[in-house]
Order: C-alpha cells, then structure tokens, then sequence
C-alpha cells in the first residue's frame, strides 16, 4: 500500500485555470480497480485502446471515446523486486584515493541471475497522467484519503476524488505540476525533540527498517497536451513526453561549519579515545556539478542510461571524505572510513524505468561508536521522473538531486529533491528519538 505523502508543484497560471475550470467533467475519466488505472468516458464505459506499451513502472494507452476525442494516458506504479531474479547483480572496483584523501570507488550493474519477467516484481499504482489536446488530468492512487495542489508554499487546493483537471490548454504545449496527498490512516511525520534519559537504549546497528512502499514520497513532472500530430497518429512511438535517456540521483551528507566539536561526555569519552573536534566541510546546499563531488562527508550519485544495454543500465560514484582530528586548531592526525558502508542493494530496469536501494552507514574512522545512517529507496523513470523515500538520523547535513536529460546533446538538469539536516551530533549513535522519514521530490 503506498503510504504518506505525494508532492506535485503547479504554475500560478494552471492553479488559477484550475481555480475556474475544476468543475468542469472531462470526457475521459480515470478509475482505478484491481488491475491499477483505466479510462472510461463520461457514462463509464470502457474507452477503445488504439495502441499501448505496458512496462514495469510505466505503461502508455492512446484512447479514444465514442465521441472520437483522442487522449493518452501514462500510468507510474512504485516498483520494487519480489524476488532475486529480478534484481541485477553487480560489481564494485578497488578503492582509490583523490587530492583530497577521499576514497572513491565505481560501481555498476553486470546483468541479471535470471532475466526477469513483469511477475518477479512488486507493482502498486501510483499516478496516472490523461493527457488531451487541450486539457491534463492528473489522477493518484485510491490509497490516498485526500490530495492538495500546491503553488510554492502557499496552501493547498483540495482535489475532488484525488483528481484535477486542467481545461482550456494550448495543443502541444507542456506544464508542470506538484501534488501532496496524504494516504488512508495516515499523519504527517513530527519532530521529537524530547531528550533522551540515561536509560535510553543506544542503537549501534544502524539498522532502519526501511520501508519499501512510498512514505513521504514526492513527484513533480510536467504533463503535456496532445499535438496535432499525436492526434492524427495516435501511436505509442510517438509520444508529447521528453525521452530522459539519462537520470541521476545524487545524495551528499556533509558538516556545514568549519570545524565541529562532539560532546565529550557523550561520545568523545565513550568512543572516540578522547578526540572530540573534527574538521568540517564549510560549506551550504550546492547544486551539483556533473563530473565532481562537493566537499563532503560522504556521497554518492547513482545513474540509469537507457542508451548502455541492460547489463550495463545502473553505475554509481561513491566516496567518503577523509576526516581531519584537530588539537587547537592544528590537524594532527587524518583518516578516512571505509566506503563498505554504503552499499546499492536490490538494483532492476527495464525499459521505462530503474530503481535501487542505498544502505548507508559510515562512521568517524576515530571512533567505534555512532554513525552517520540512512536508508532510501529511489526509482528512476524515463520521462525524467526521479522519486524516493526513506529514513535517516537527521546528522549531519543532507542534501539530494535528481537530474534529467533535456537535450539531444546529453545535458542534465539538477532539481534539489530535499535538504536538511541537525547540530545535534548525539544522534550519530541512533538514539531512537532520532530516527525520522524524509520527503523527497520528484523532478
């Protein structure tokens, strides 16, 4: 069951048509049933498929209805692998070393044990976009009890029946949307700030029982109306979407000030042979550059190129920054930990999608204790979609991307997918006050 929150952003222009128009009835309606979405006309009859392509994770159906108006629908399921036949196995080199005492290590997928079929794979409906020639309706799934459009920060407008439509577009042109539900019996993630006793149990594992449905999870894309090209030859060939051959997804932890002194008291003592100050990365929020990681503390970018055969579809950078120990100032000693602790599990793609899971917890290598811990699951679509969600300990600092490809010569997009992060280092040994789920944004 998909479970808290879904994040779609709007233009001050479509909010306002959607503000006069959103009584309107389209002549294509979207249902879900058992099967995931459909298309029936305004009676609920079932609309004629013309031409489709179904695809884990993403499925295409041009339409029509009995009044002869074409439309196209693009249905997103959340995908994960049922079993190991689905998942890719892969490979890792050897560690090396940069300038700047960062190890860095390269990754990527070597194929599949089995190729796997549309049965080896978890598949749950997520949003379905109906495109027209003049108007878009964006539907999300039934497992949602409400839904709100968003203009920025401003508050939301609530959907009818977990549906908007838009009416009155130009053919051919594109729109970008955001969209926040909140799913059936659900509440929105709070902030614990209650200290913990002397009593309270100090989890050393790391472990995140990560959660393999979507929670906090966000998407915005733009959705385009149809062309008249489209409508005279309503072939999936030939859709209104951008073809992304390349997305990313990068995540950076990393300490925001200059030097960083930890609680004696509470870990330099216990684990870390009395070093308590540490140099930090002095840095904020930075947009990524395509070919070198930001100062951090570790990082990782993990890409999807449909261009590479499937064996070679999924490739990811991973690195841990080298730690610098300071004695009045002066670094006298640094070191770097290892990079095992982030590790790319449960890979698969096809060719409308990808999607991983990052196991991440790397600690002071000068100390035995806490760690710097979150888990994620992404998925990677296609038309330029990147989602995720996940849980973390709210330390140091994090910052994610996800990036698209918008031209014939291979440039990427980078949009911030969230940020945030907490000065309070005693949750680096995984209080359980600490553990929080983030929201991510889909771009």
């Amino acid at each position: 069951m998909l479970k808290k929150t879904v994040m779609i952003t709007l233009t001050s222009f479509l909010l306002s048509l959607f503000l006069v128009h959103q009584e309107e009835s389209p002549d294509f309606q979207i249902v879900q049933d058992g099967q995931g979405f459909k298309v029936v006309d305004s009676t609920n009859n079932p609309v004629e498929i013309l031409s489709s392509r179904e695809e884990v994770g993403q499925s295409l159906f041009y339409v029509r209805n009995d009044s002869g108006e074409i439309g196209l629908l693009l249905t997103l399921e959340w995908v994960s692998s049922k079993n190991k036949t689905a998942k890719m196995t892969y490979t890792e080199t050897t560690p090396v070393v940069d300038a700047q005492g960062n190890t860095v290590v390269f990754g990527s997928t070597t194929g599949f044990d089995i190729t796997p079929a549309a049965e080896d794979f978890e598949r749950t409906p997520f949003v379905a976009i109906m495109s027209t020639k003049n108007s878009v309706t964006i539907r999300i799934s039934d497992d949602f009890k409400e839904g709100y459009v968003y203009e920025d920060t401003n508050t939301g407008q609530k959907l009818h029946n977990n549906e908007l439509t838009v009416n009155n577009l130009a053919p051919g042109s594109h729109h970008t949307f955001k969209l926040q539900g909140h799913l059936q019996n659900s509440s929105p993630d709070t902030t614990n700030t209650v200290k913990p006793s002397a009593n309270t149990e100090i989890d050393t594992s790391a472990s995140l029982d990560l959660i393999k449905e979507p929670e906090f999870i966000s998407l915005s894309f733009d959705a385009p109306t149809l062309s008249e090209e489209h409508i005279i030859k309503p072939d999936v060939s030939s859709v209104p979407y951008h073809d992304s051959p390349l997305g990313s997804w990068v995540h950076l932890t990393y300490i925001p000030t200059d030097t960083v002194t930890i609680e004696p008291h509470l870990i330099g003592e216990i684990g870390c042979n009395n070093s308590t100050t540490f140099s930090g990365d002095n840095r904020g929020d930075i947009t990524p550059n395509p070919w070198v990681f930001q100062p951090h503390r570790t990082a990782i970018k993990v890409l999807s190129n449909w261009h590479n055969p499937i064996n070679q579809r999924i490739y990811w950078f991973k690195s841990v920054g080298a730690t610098k120990k300071l004695e009045n100032g002066v670094v006298v000693e640094t070191r770097t930990a290892s990079d095992a602790g982030i590790a790319v599990n449960n890979l698969w793609s096809n060719n409308g999608a990808s999607g991983f899971e990052i196991n991440h917890s790397v600690g002071n290598p000068f100390c035995s204790l806490g760690s710097i811990a979150y888990q994620e699951t992404v998925q990677i679509w296609r038309f330029g979609m990147v989602a995720a969600n996940g849980s973390h300990f709210g330390v140091p600092n994090h910052e994610a991307y996800g990036s698209k490809t918008i031209n014939s010569f291979g440039q990427q997009v980078f949009q911030k997918v969230f940020s945030f992060g907490s000065p309070n280092y005693t949750c680096l040994i995984h209080f359980p006050h600490c553990k929080k789920t983030y929201q991510g944004n889909v771009h």
